[in-house]
């Protein structure tokens, strides 16, 4: 049914995003979104550094148990949001694009104006 809201202003439809398949997973969320933060490079054209933290410093981060950091990472590595780099607790971000190429069918299709979610 179509929504009888007025817009104030139009928006861009939602496309999936690293958030839409990680939001039920509260912890990893937060761990993904961090080490996306902490990976930028510092200049445009330069490789993303790798990310590194151990899971006691993760929890003392996000005020959690250690855990629940462990759980998380576990999550993340699992299903590909986070690869080994080759040393202990270092590991290469992946963003969304490059994790939906190797994941194929797993990202929404739909085409949502926020206004019309409700």
């Amino acid at each position: 049914m179509p929504s009888t809201l007025k817009r104030p202003f139009d928006h861009q439809p939602l496309h999936c995003s690293a958030e839409h398949h990680l939001w039920h997973h509260g912890a990893a969320l937060a761990i993904y979104s961090k080490a996306g933060a902490l990976t930028v490079p510092k200049k445009e054209g330069e490789p993303r550094k790798h990310f590194y933290c151990t899971q006691p410093t993760l929890a003392k981060f996000l005020g959690g148990h250690t855990n629940t950091a462990h759980n998380a990472m576990n999550f993340l590595r699992k299903n590909g949001w986070l690869v080994p780099a080759g040393q202990e607790d270092h590991y290469n971000w992946v963003n969304h694009a490059d994790w939906a190429r190797a994941h194929e069918g797993k990202c929404i299709e739909r085409k949502i104006v926020p206004a019309e979610a409700a």
